[in-house]
């Protein structure tokens, strides 16, 4: 390995530092922009380099001690060493850099980005994967850029009611001799709101009494196990669905469905694509991605009529339960992809006043960018959860008579690179 000393200009895109060594542009995870940091450089490629951090020789004003006593080696936060507010000022100049440098939008206003008064305790849904430390089952999260498994006491990520939870696991599986070959994860989905809790294993685990674990947390109301060839769900207690509430609307989850993981930033989310669709009652509304119909069934509240659209089959079951679950007669779902159905719509007639966009971190098909021109919306209003994804679309969408006016991002993992972003876009 070659030892650098790096004066620190700015961030990744992943939250690591980025300086140059001979001009080549160099990245270290746990470095901060202000910063002269000694690095060992270990990856070497034609337009740029890796490297670890080795000494700190000027610290950034912003840099803070990381409360986690893993955070240098899990893989599930990138920023808990930076300040809060200062990350959300970078937050919003990814944003920007990405909307200029991969959409090629110029003028387009980017608020400040909307943060959390309490930065911790914020998910209510956990991936824990499954191994194997000193011939004993652990669970943890993935080192990063490895399969490394990184065992916790406390992840500051999650409630004091899911690390006991992930406590008592390990124990109970551990007593039953579940090896890593019967286990591959364990997810745990909470509603803070009915205070329910669902358990789900990803595996093929033998017959196992559950009541102990039921008894030890009445929280539990739902246990399921997911084969992981097949994707069959089998429930091995309750009614293999857990109560939450949404935004003012009541809904059934199951293991598979999509949910945000951040409920308090959730209703910021939402609010602000309420906002962003002016509907006044007389609308036809689009939901393209819809999951569960989250935002479907609020955009429906509000609108003469509402479609909402989403691959998954069991989540567009779910959309059509919780429909009905809410009394609301205006909406209909279609179980199929995005980038397949809205063509067929469109060549249809479909018409729709506002289209509300919610894709993965991939962004929308052309296929599906090119038939919500064709159906031709006055408004549409893009959630996004990759700033260069959406760059990607909106530059795509200005090309064909549409303006981004303006970008609200909203931070929805505190402590991690990722951000959120509503957009606004208008016919011109």
């Amino acid at each position: 390995m070659v030892s650098a000393r790096i004066s620190i200009t700015g961030l990744g895109h992943e939250g690591e530092g980025v300086g140059r060594v001979d001009g080549i542009a160099t990245f270290i995870p746990g470095a901060l922009p202000g910063e002269t940091v000694l690095v060992n450089i270990k990856e070497k490629k034609k337009s740029f380099q890796r490297g670890s951090l080795e000494e700190i020789l000027e610290p950034s004003r912003e840099r803070i001690a990381a409360p986690c006593h893993v955070y240098e080696e899990c893989g599930g936060c990138q920023l808990q060493h930076m300040d809060y507010n200062a990350s959300l000022v970078w937050k919003k100049q990814r944003v920007e850099d990405a909307l200029e440098r991969i959409g090629k939008l110029s003028g387009v206003k980017v608020r400040l980005v909307l943060g959390m008064q309490d930065q911790w305790r914020y998910r209510n849904k956990v991936q824990l994967q499954a191994g194997e430390i000193n011939g004993k089952l652990e669970l943890g999260y993935y080192s990063k850029k490895s399969n490394r498994l990184v065992p916790f006491n406390d992840c500051l990520l999650i409630s004091p009611l899911f690390n006991s939870i992930r406590a008592y696991l390990v124990n109970f599986f551990n007593e039953n001799r579940i090896s890593k070959a019967n286990l591959d994860q364990v997810i745990i989905r909470y509603s803070p709101q009915t205070m329910e809790v669902m358990l789900g294993f990803v595996g093929t685990l033998p017959k196992l009494s559950w009541e102990s674990v039921k008894k030890e947390f009445p929280q539990i109301k739902s246990i399921v196990a997911v084969n992981p060839k097949s994707r069959g769900v089998q429930v091995l207690l309750g009614a293999g669905t857990i109560r939450d509430q949404i935004f003012g609307n009541q809904f059934t989850l199951s293991l598979q469905s999509f949910s945000q993981v951040n409920p308090a930033q959730t209703e910021v989310l939402y609010a602000k694509t309420l906002e962003y669709a002016e509907l006044t009652g007389t609308e036809a509304v689009v939901d393209a991605y819809c999951g569960i119909g989250t935002i479907t069934l609020a955009l429906a509240r509000k609108a003469k009529s509402a479609i909402g659209v989403e691959v998954v089959e069991q989540a567009v079951r779910d959309a059509k339960e919780n429909a009905k679950l809410n009394n609301i007669n205006n909406v209909e779902f279609y179980a199929a992809p995005t980038e397949k159905i809205l063509p067929e719509l469109a060549e249809k007639g479909l018409k729709a006043d506002v289209v509300v966009l919610d894709p993965p971190r991939s962004g929308c098909e052309k296929a599906a960018l090119e038939a919500i021109v064709t159906i031709n919306p006055k408004r549409i209003i893009y959630v996004s959860c990759d700033p260069a994804t959406l760059a990607r679309d909106l530059g795509f969408l200005q090309e064909k008579g549409y303006q981004t006016l303006e970008v609200q991002p909203v931070d929805m993992f505190p402590w991690t690179a990722h951000v959120e972003c509503v957009a606004l876009i208008e016919r011109i």
